[in-house]
């Protein structure tokens, strides 16, 4: 049977308006090596930078266009807004340090436990430093874990809370220089105030039976409410984060779910994330992106680390990214376009805009117009039967020759001239490494 031919002419300029066509594009299909390429390690270059300890979860801050982390070496600091810039000692030279609060010229550093020395307070940046812990945290037979957070509340530098295990919540006005006991003992790892409305602080993670819970004050500490979500397994709350535009909606990470609430926490919705059973994902970290707010990432690990985002401020999400092989989350921070990763081994940069454009995430189907011209590739053979099929065949001066054929196959470019009206649900294809598209082409012809 002799071959259909259809040629395009460059320089025809005959349709009166310009043909809309819809592409759903193929693009390159995304092993987990080249998910690890969206992974741009930061080259921390610190000694086993990883958990000195089990317990030992240094955090990182972003100051202006200054990155600060806290190694089991000291704080280190990066100019972020080079390429070219280097890590320098910022200060607590050859101390294991948890985190850090900022007021004015002096920092209040949380270090790994050594003795009984918990916070250090400097005044010249972390050269010198003074042991500042309360007594309380002082007179304790725990181990390590006796102090484990450190957090500034968000409109006010010296207001500081620091938490245990088994000593409770404390809150200092006057930058560490003395404290108030504001609980007794509770299980949370986790502790912070809301963004937006800082009277609410929280404090999540387990129960003393590996459940999750959160424990949540709406009185700046004076009262508390214990909500424990329904959840039937082995898991925490990780730390919450806030919407900038809703400030009643709250996510927080956990094993194999995301928690999140539309009511300041008063009740939350479990959110499974869909992987096979085989897979055990810790989502460490959740957040808001610091510009769209209908934008939201999670980041986690299971051997290697993950990242998935959402586009409807966390009520559906994207399948998981793959990164390098990590065994735990630091910490989750954004800077501008870019998002930071502190995990064991490094601190990984990824560019927001490489990893949504991964993704596709328009949830209409794609519509074909019987008669009207377009291009088509798909991850499965077309169907025959909705039209001609045309591949692209060789070019001879100024015309580009296509030629027609009867079964079409997949991962193979066609212009189609559909037959009829269909449309391609992209809930029916496997999108992995797919994206769509819709443009407009003027002064081209077919002839």
């Amino acid at each position: 049977m002799k071959k259909s031919l259809i040629s395009i002419c460059q320089a025809l300029t005959t349709m009166n308006k310009p043909c809309r066509l819809a592409i759903l594009v193929l693009a390159s299909f995304m092993s987990i090596a080249s998910h690890g390429q969206l992974f741009k390690p930061l080259g921390l270059g610190i000694e086993e930078p990883k958990q000195i300890a089990e317990d030992f979860h240094p955090r990182m801050h972003v100051e202006g266009n200054t990155l600060f982390v806290c190694t089991n070496k000291g704080l280190y600091s990066k100019d972020l807004s080079s390429d070219e810039s280097q890590w320098l000692l910022a200060g607590f030279e050859n101390i294991p340090l948890q985190d850090y609060a900022r007021s004015g010229n002096d920092i209040l550093a949380l270090r790994h436990n050594v003795g009984d020395e918990f916070l250090l307070l400097s005044h010249d940046g972390g050269k010198t430093y003074e042991d500042v812990t309360p007594e309380p945290f002082k007179q304790h037979s725990y181990g390590s874990n006796v102090m484990i957070s450190l957090v500034q509340h968000p409109n006010d530098s010296n207001t500081l809370l620091v938490s245990s295990y088994y000593i409770g919540i404390y809150q200092s006005s006057d930058f560490g220089r003395t404290w108030k006991q504001l609980t007794g003992s509770m299980y949370g790892q986790f502790i912070g105030y809301h963004t937006s409305q800082p009277e609410i602080i929280y404090n999540s993670g387990e129960t003393y039976i590996m459940s999750p819970v959160i424990n949540i004050s709406y009185d700046s500490g004076e009262t508390w409410k214990e909500v424990l979500p329904e959840r039937n397994a082995d898991d925490r709350i990780s730390r919450v984060a806030f919407s900038p535009v809703h400030p009643e909606c709250w996510m927080a990470g956990g094993w194999c779910v995301i928690y999140k609430t539309k009511d300041n926490g008063q009740t939350w919705n479990v959110q499974s994330i869909s992987e096979d059973n085989n897979h055990q994902t810790i989502w460490s970290f959740v957040a808001f992106d610091n510009k769209n707010s209908s934008i939201a990432y999670a980041v986690g690990f299971e051997e290697t680390m993950k990242l998935m985002c959402s586009t409807d401020e966390g009520e559906s999400w994207t399948n998981p990214m793959y990164g390098p092989s990590q065994d735990w989350i630091n910490d989750f921070q954004q800077y501008d376009d870019k998002l930071l990763i502190y995990a064991n081994t490094d601190i990984f940069e990824v560019s927001k805009a490489d990893l949504l454009a991964a993704y596709p995430f328009e949830e209409e189907p794609v519509a074909f117009t019987a008669g009207q011209r377009a291009t088509i590739v798909m991850p499965t053979a077309p169907d025959a039967s909705k039209g001609k099929y045309y591949r692209l065949d060789r070019v001879e001066g100024n015309e580009i020759i296509f030629e027609e054929e009867k079964q079409p196959k997949a991962h193979i470019p066609y212009i189609i001239v559909p037959s009829e009206d269909f449309s391609i649900e992209l809930g029916s294809l496997d999108l992995k490494g797919l994206s769509r598209d819709t443009v407009s082409i003027d002064g081209v012809s077919f002839i």
